[in-house]
């Protein structure tokens, strides 16, 4: 019998089965009319033809995935995955045990095929776009960004290849296969359910156990060595895509560190006092992170026609600076800020009033605040730093949507923003000048990609002797940060004729995009090897920088020149308080330690030593580390109470007034004093009125009595006005400085939170709490 003919029989044998099984009879009827397989057998059939091609299918969407997650690093890593079959097992049995819980869900295979290949697939792509232009690898969270991505990714070159396309086409090709010839499913909806079910739960505690688990997770190693353990993307890349990819979901979970207790945390800490600023001490602060901003003239291979840090070596020569080590490059500016602003190494989602630097500044009696040109629901900033301690920060939104602020691009650049941080730090002093400031601000200008075409206002700083794209970038990035240093210089110049000590700090928050695949770092020469100790450092290192003006360097006996220690993010704070003479608070002091320790401690577990980069330490060094885990930990989830002692402040106790103390929230040591004695005088007062009334009531059973003996009665005391139950007494509300509005056409300055007449826990700036309640004499919360 030809083939053609065998094929034609076995297509008309399937296309029967399902009408066999739905007739319910003893006998799948062909198109022949003989009886030829019974129903039993057809039913099986049907599910071992459905399960044999879902089996395929999760093979094939895991090879793509794979393919994909390799692409950018070469063919030896695509083929380490089945050198390596761990990895391949905990890449493809997710991918398998979705597509099944589907298939059982929908009761079909082909829709339970593409329910869980658009995800993967897009996953695969997702990932391999964002490693492409910045380097970093798709998370979990970056799914709560999604509107955010799409915003930066118009800002990027995104193009789909001939074979992105044409894999996506067998994808659908594969889903019409099994649309024809997947017809297995259960007999009952209840079946399909438990099977769903089944297989959900058999993929939750597969992940669960062997791929969110991060000890499981580090014991699977690629033994390829074509990757480099130190890069965070190539580590990634090193497993795949799915595997690492549901891994990152631990992220958003926090894991205790080993030895964890709130007793340890409490009894590390409780080795350190935390000191106030002395008021001989204080001076203002500004910070700014500006975006990609770092001194390639420090890479001898780059040949420049003309120095674009002419401006910016000048103001190094005056101030104390060193190398700032991140964990991100080329995109994940918010890691840098939050870092430096907690201490912390892993900050987590910072969705609650947390402990940080920002705390106690503030409960030092700063008044802080900031701005960032941005949308203000970019990164969640509007939210996090609230809860860091801001009481103002200002956002596109509220701001610099203005035209006096915008420049060439839409953000405000900062020929605009610069300036405008000056002027309400000027508006501040003019209106409080004898209190003092916290300022720490996010530019946005030389933020990524720069064009591959020269623009009209880009200046020549690298010759023609790179690619026409290279040069372009190059050229078109040098110029942006001139532009900054001439704004740098310029601030400075205005700080320094000022009479109230103000201190400068300014950092880089990451090394800036090049080129797809580093291609301007490649034909640059520079080493971004990060398997090297020098291709590591070249990757994440920036600048820091701390400037003072004459009136700081007196008051605090420090010209705040030389060269500082090479230090990670979350330590640059410890260096900024070392210079001002500082002692802080007892987690700093405790983190002074650790730095001695190592100044580095990055996300991947790398340390800075004196034996250069290294992946352990020795085991009382490690120790130490674990320490700081446990500490970080503590402060992040447990610390809730620690941090009325940490900052300074004891809630106080019920006996003594007649309110309740409800919630911290957020609010600072100078408003909490003030609410608290605002709360006992309303105590004191209402006591008063009820004495009163209680003199009243006895005033007039007297009257009463005079005149049924047909006395005149005594004149009658008037009440007291204004102190009905719950009145504050006509107590004088008192309120944190508050910035005069910016003339000049600007927006209004920033304006202090004051303490609220009616708080609500919170609220949008995160400086209200719960207003304490008045008690009736049972003692129940009225």
């Amino acid at each position: 019998m030809p083939l053609i003919d065998k094929f034609s029989i076995l297509l008309d044998k399937l296309k029967n089965l399902p009408g066999g099984f739905r007739n319910g009879g003893g006998k799948t009827v062909s198109s022949s009319g003989k009886n030829e397989i019974p129903v039993g057998r057809a039913y099986w059939m049907r599910w071992l033809i459905t399960v044999g091609l879902i089996v395929l299918s999760a093979l094939l969407l895991t090879v793509i995935s794979l393919y994909y997650a390799a692409d950018n690093m070469g063919g030896d890593i695509f083929a380490s995955y089945f050198y390596n079959p761990l990895i391949f097992i905990m890449n493809y049995l997710p991918v398998l045990l979705m597509m099944l819980t589907f298939t059982f869900l929908t009761r079909r295979a082909w829709i339970g095929y593409l329910l869980t290949a658009l995800p993967v697939y897009g996953l695969a792509l997702g990932n391999y776009f964002k490693i492409t232009l910045r380097d970093d690898p798709l998370l979990m969270s970056d799914l709560g960004l999604l509107s955010e991505a799409g915003d930066m990714a118009g800002k990027y070159s995104v193009s789909f290849s001939g074979g992105m396309i044409g894999f996506a086409l067998l994808l659908l090709l594969n889903a019409a296969v099994l649309a024809f010839l997947g017809k297995g499913r259960t007999r009952r909806i209840w079946a399909g359910f438990l099977g769903a079910a089944l297989f959900g739960a058999a993929g939750c505690g597969f992940s669960s156990a062997l791929i969110i688990n991060p000890d499981a997770y580090a014991a699977v190693v690629n033994s390829s060595g074509d990757y480099s353990p130190l890069d965070a993307a190539e580590l990634y890349q090193s497993k795949g895509v799915v595997y690492p990819f549901i891994n990152s979901i631990g992220a958003a979970f926090p894991h205790k560190p080993d030895g964890y207790s709130v007793a340890a945390a409490e009894e590390i800490l409780g080795r350190y006092e935390t000191e106030d600023i002395p008021e001989d001490k204080k001076v203002n602060i500004i910070g700014i992170q500006l975006e990609a901003f770092n001194d390639f003239s420090k890479f001898e291979s780059i040949d420049f026609v003309k120095d674009p840090y002419d401006i910016y070596k000048g103001i190094l020569e005056e101030s104390y600076s060193g190398r700032l080590i991140t964990n991100i490059f080329a995109g994940g500016t918010v890691d840098t800020e939050r870092c430096f602003l907690t201490g912390y190494v892993e900050y987590g989602s910072l969705d609650r009033e947390t402990p940080t630097y920002v705390r106690y500044l503030n409960d030092q009696g700063y008044y802080c605040w900031g701005a960032h040109p941005g949308y203000s629901w970019f990164y969640d900033r509007n939210t996090v730093n609230a809860n860091m301690g801001f009481e103002k920060y200002m956002f596109y939104e509220d701001r610099y949507e203005a035209k006096q602020f915008r420049g060439e691009g839409e953000i405000a650049q900062d020929a605009g923003f610069l300036p405008d941080i000056y002027n309400v730090y000027r508006d501040f002093l003019k209106n409080h000048g004898d209190d003092y400031t916290f300022s720490f601000n996010v530019t946005y200008q030389n933020h990524g990609p720069y064009y591959d075409f020269m623009l009209g206002s880009t200046e020549e700083y690298v010759s023609k002797e790179y690619s026409d794209a290279s040069y372009a970038i190059a050229n078109n990035y040098f110029t942006g940060i001139r532009n900054t240093s001439v704004q740098l210089r310029n601030l400075i110049n205005n700080l320094e004729n000022d009479s109230e000590p103000v201190v400068l700090v300014f950092f880089g928050d990451h090394n800036p995009w090049m080129g797809d695949d580093k291609s301007v770092y490649n034909e640059f020469g520079i080493n971004l090897d990060t398997s090297t100790e020098e291709g590591y450092l070249n990757t994440y290192e920036t600048d820091y920088v701390i400037w003072a003006n004459t009136a700081a360097k007196e008051k605090l006996g420090n010209d705040f020149v030389g060269k500082g220690p090479d230090v990670g993010s979350n330590f640059l704070m410890n260096v900024l308080f070392e210079q001002l003479g500082w002692g802080g608070n007892d987690y700093m002091k405790f983190t002074d330690t650790v730095m001695k320790v190592s100044p580095l401690m990055a996300k991947n577990s790398y340390y800075l030593t004196e034996d250069g980069l290294v992946g352990s330490l020795p085991e009382k060094d490690a120790a130490k580390m674990n320490e700081y885990r446990i500490v970080q930990y503590y402060e992040k989830y447990d610390a809730a109470v620690h941090a009325l002692r940490t900052f300074g402040y004891e809630p106080p106790s019920p006996k003594k007034t007649a309110v309740r103390w409800v919630d911290y929230g957020g609010l600072t040591l100078k408003q909490m004093e003030e609410q608290q004695r605002l709360l006992e005088e309303q105590a004191l007062q209402q006591e008063a009125e009820q004495e009163d009334e209680t003199e009243e009531e006895s005033g007039d059973e007297q009257q009463a009595e005079q005149e049924s003996q047909g006395e005149e009665s005594p004149a009658q005391a008037p009440r007291h006005e204004g102190q009905a139950s719950g009145d504050r007494g006509g107590a004088e509300h008192t309120a944190k400085p508050e910035p005069a509005s910016h003339e000049g056409g600007t927006s209004p300055a920033p304006e202090p939170a004051p303490v609220p007449e009616t708080p609500a826990g919170g609220g949008s700036e995160g400086t209200h709490a719960e207003e304490p309640s008045p008690e009736d004499e049972s003692g129940t919360v009225v």
